[in-house]
């Protein structure tokens, strides 16, 4: 359910919108998350916008910056830059044409298939792989900064409390802008991630996942289907795919059983298991597994999904993968989820 409220007529959950007809989806970070501050921009200039609401969501491989000085705020904006293993917490929406056209001129943008690049002074659209905590994976824009200053640049407090406001009022996590905000290197979120095979206590692949500082281990479930492929298994998502922490809830439909693990380098096990699993990477084609975001044990978790065949596979009861301890590792191709 929609959170942030007091721009009802801005942000909408689930009304039609007006106006033509095409609609791309937008994913928000920053001060755009703040409905009250959206709403003043608006109206200063005359404009109406309407932003659906999807979804809260994350931008893998990714974190949060402040390397531009914005005039407007007068200190420091928001920016995003690449980083393996850690994700940006926001909002994805759907914007139509002239949500759009608002959104680039509020960002100092043109369209990115305008041939006027003279307006692209701060930032630009950019494509993006977006991730929500029930397993799916949406194509979407959102916008970075053109040209990164080199050092630093602090924001105004009241710049950043525009910005907490916004992720508060989505119900999102804030630690990661404060880190950044004051500089501070960025704690990867999520640190945990859901495992259901070979890679669990007593798994062949365990100790992978040791070696990279497992800090805690609990039994959790996650809605979806268990497949039999030979050697390892596969998990596939279904409608809906959220997640159910700990509980039992065979009535609600079939689950995986298996465990959150938190590990203290994340990142360091997410590059080794994207090579294990034959994840290819967000928008790359070939993948056998896809990293994706689910809710285990109630907590943001890292899950490799299987997209390969089917066929030849067998549905496992129960959904819980049988472990045969072994002292050493699988062998070198056998997927470890």
């Amino acid at each position: 359910m929609l959170r942030n409220v007091g721009l009802v007529s801005h942000f909408s959950q689930g009304d039609v919108m007006r106006g033509d007809v095409t609609r791309a989806k937008y994913f928000a970070y920053g001060s755009n998350l703040n409905a009250a501050d959206f709403a003043r921009w608006c109206n200063e200039r005359g404009i109406s916008v309407e932003l659906r609401f999807i979804s809260t969501a994350w931008l893998p491989d990714h974190e949060l910056s402040f390397h531009y000085f914005s005039v407007a705020r007068g200190g420091g904006a928001l920016d995003i830059r690449p980083k393996f293993g850690s994700s940006v917490a926001g909002v994805l929406f759907e914007a139509n044409d002239s949500a759009w056209a608002a959104l680039d001129r509020k960002e100092g943008a043109t369209s990115p298939t305008s041939s006027d690049r003279a307006n692209r002074t701060r930032y630009k659209r950019i494509d993006a792989a977006v991730l929500t905590d029930d397993g799916r994976e949406y194509s979407a824009q959102t916008y970075r900064v053109i040209e990164s200053a080199p050092k630093h640049i602090p924001p105004t407090q009241e710049y950043l409390d525009i910005v907490d406001q916004g992720l508060r009022g989505f119900g999102l996590p804030t630690k990661a802008l404060h880190e950044a905000a004051a500089d501070r290197s960025i704690s990867p979120e999520p640190r945990s991630i859901f495992v259901y095979g070979t890679l669990m206590r007593g798994g062949s692949a365990h100790l992978m996942a040791r070696n990279h500082g497992v800090m805690h281990v609990e039994n959790a479930t996650v809605r979806g289907e268990l497949w039999s492929l030979g050697p390892y298994p596969g998990m596939t998502l279904t409608e809906p795919s959220a997640s159910l922490g700990t509980r039992s809830a065979v009535a609600d439909g079939p689950v995986v059983h298996g465990e959150r693990l938190e590990v203290r380098d994340i990142g360091g096990l997410l590059a080794k298991l994207d090579e294990y699993e034959d994840f290819a990477g967000y928008g790359a084609s070939g993948s056998l597994y896809r990293r994706a975001l689910v809710r285990a044990a109630g907590c943001l978790s890292w899950a490799y999904v299987y997209v390969g065949s089917l066929e030849g596979a067998e549905l496992v009861p129960g959904g819980r993968f049988l472990i045969e301890p072994s002292a050493t590792e699988s062998s070198a191709g056998e997927k470890r989820s």
